[in-house]
């Protein structure tokens, strides 16, 4: 929330058509809060990465999703490091070489920030899918 003259005022209020409403110091307190929030764009996993995850063993790793464009990134996990720069819209992917088994790994990210994730598992992954009926039972 902004705190100069209005107290009921965020960021998503900000509409041209409400402008009239704001008094300089909230479009100096909204603009600075706009900046701040374009000059600061962290390094970012996609979703399907969380601590306690299992990776699949013997198969090269990828990871990729976000970061600032030309933003440099670095990727370890298991005493393996892989590299890159994101592109002009910011994605970025590496591939980690296959590893054979672990337990409780971490994976690190790096770019202007850190990322760690923990207990990260090499395993075997099984997908199993078609109909279940328990009737057959």
């Amino acid at each position: 929330m902004l705190q100069s003259g209005r107290s009921d005022l965020c960021c998503s209020d900000l509409r041209l058509d409400s402008c009239h409403d704001l008094n300089p110091p909230d479009l100096t307190a909204a603009a600075s809060l706009l900046s701040l929030s374009f000059a600061m764009a962290d390094v970012k996993l996609a979703p399907l990465f969380t601590d306690n995850m299992m990776l699949q063993r013997d198969k090269p790793v990828r990871v990729w999703c976000t970061a600032d464009a030309a933003e440099a990134v670095s990727v370890t996990l298991a005493g393996k490091t892989a590299a890159t720069k994101a592109d002009a819209a910011g994605a970025w992917i590496v591939e980690l070489p296959a590893l054979k088994e672990g337990r409780a790994l971490e994976l690190q990210v790096k770019g202007n920030n850190e990322l760690a994730l923990k207990n990260i598992i090499m395993g075997d992954i099984w997908v199993c899918s078609g109909p279940f009926r328990t009737d057959d039972w």
